[in-house]
């Protein structure tokens, strides 16, 4: 409608090696960058990464995640695992990253379970986003 293009990147990095994982943030980024033309960029996925990763960390050094910039507080469990409710996992390995051109109004983990069961092995991570 406002006719403002983005760029968006959705990954699925190594479950097993980190250095995989780092190498891979960085490729994407800079792909990302490059092909972006200085558009805003999201990138989003199963990075496979706690909070206390160098995968993480590299990839907070180059976007911003938008759990911890968002206007109103996080809704939601931190773990985005599951594991179809098998999984011991209390910390995030799914994000959202965006660059500085976005306001990012709200974050949540929707850990909603259907009759049917867990919709994936994963909890989506869903975002507001606003183009600045």
């Amino acid at each position: 409608k406002t006719g403002k293009e983005f760029v968006y990147y959705n990954t699925h990095l190594d479950h097993v090696s980190e250095l995989a994982r780092v190498n891979g943030i960085k490729l994407l980024v800079r792909h990302a960058r490059e092909n972006a033309s200085g558009k805003p960029l999201v990138i989003s996925g199963d990075f496979n990464a706690k909070p206390d990763s160098t995968t993480y960390k590299t990839a907070k050094s180059l976007l911003h995640n938008t759990a911890e910039v968002t206007q109103t507080p996080h809704k939601g469990p931190q773990k985005t695992f599951n594991g179809y409710g098998r999984s011991k996992h209390t910390v995030p390995i799914d994000y959202i990253f965006v660059s500085d051109k976005f306001l990012v109004l709200t974050h949540k983990t929707d850990d909603t379970i259907y009759p049917e069961g867990y919709p994936s092995d994963h909890f989506p991570v869903i975002t507001k986003l606003l183009i600045k």
